[in-house]
């Protein structure tokens, strides 16, 4: 949650691309942990582990495109 603050507020899109991976790794964990540790008797594993899974990749997509848009305005802007 830090990172991605982080990195909105200073508009470092890298460091927020770096957060909505980690997300998505952690959504990843608690698929694979949870459903070996608990089983599938805990109904709420199942929605914890999409909401992370979800923002992960949200994340990633928009501080990518938000990082592209930023590079290509740096580049046009230079040449003219």
């Amino acid at each position: 949650f830090i990172l991605i603050v982080t990195g909105f507020y200073k508009r470092d899109y890298v460091l927020t691309f770096v957060s909505g991976g980690l997300a998505l790794l952690m959504g990843i964990y608690i698929f694979r942990e949870g459903i070996t540790i608990y089983g599938v008797d805990y109904w709420w594993i199942y929605p914890l582990a999409w909401i992370f899974t979800g923002l992960g990749i949200i994340i990633a997509i928009v501080s990518s495109i938000k990082f592209m848009e930023v590079s290509e305005g740096k580049y046009e802007g230079g040449e003219s």
